[in-house]
This record gives structure tokens, sequence and C-alpha cells, in this order.
């Protein structure tokens, strides 16, 4: 796996980690559970 891919993913579950805490404030953004299932279907 190449750096920028693995940083890149590392940042989208931070990313959804931090608005699954938050998520009444950005009711929109994508959760942890969101974010981990369309890992799956990418093979990750």
């Amino acid at each position: 796996m190449k750096k920028p891919i693995f940083t890149f993913i590392a940042s989208l579950l931070f990313l959804g980690h931090a608005t699954a805490q938050e998520n009444r404030l950005f009711p929109t953004q994508p959760n942890t559970s969101e974010i981990y299932h369309n890992l799956e279907k990418l093979g990750f």
C-alpha cells in the first residue's frame, strides 16, 4: 500500500471518529461505522 493512500485512509478514520463524537453538531457528516463499511466495500 502506498503511503499517501494509507495517510488518506487514516485521516478518514480519524475524521469519522471525530464526527461520531460530534454527531449532534455535524449530522450530515459520515460516522465511523459508515466509513468502516465503505472501507470494507473497497477491500480494506
